[in-house]
């Protein structure tokens, strides 16, 4: 069983999150405010941003995935290993319990006083 997710909008808040951080550098960098850093070097910055953060991202998704994916698969082994003990746990009552009345109706037989 494997994890199927649609990871578009995590890479996107990822991305908008690391670019974000980037243009607060930038403009504390240069002493000016957000607003006021032209819109090419913007452009730049999320470029950059872009090359070098969205490797990182999709590595962490993929990581991430693969965790989940093990532990899915280690819940459902567990589950698998559990409801086996529970079918041996009754089958075994299922046939115990037949072998003990029969021993018990032939004991209480044997009690019986005779007429």
């Amino acid at each position: 069983m494997s994890i199927s997710v649609d990871t578009t909008k995590i890479k996107h808040q990822a991305l908008d999150t690391a670019y974000q951080k980037q243009l607060q550098l930038a403009a504390t960098q240069l002493h000016t405010n957000i607003d006021n850093i032209p819109e090419p070097v913007k452009h730049i910055i999320y470029q950059k941003v872009s090359n070098v953060a969205l490797p990182r991202i999709e590595q962490d998704i993929q990581q991430t995935k693969n965790q989940l994916n093990t532990t899915i698969s280690h819940i459902k082994d567990h589950f698998i290993i559990e409801s086996r003990q529970a079918f041996m746990s009754v089958y075994q009552v299922m046939i115990i319990v037949p072998i003990l009345s029969l021993l018990l109706l032939f004991v209480f037989k044997k009690m019986q006083p005779k007429r």
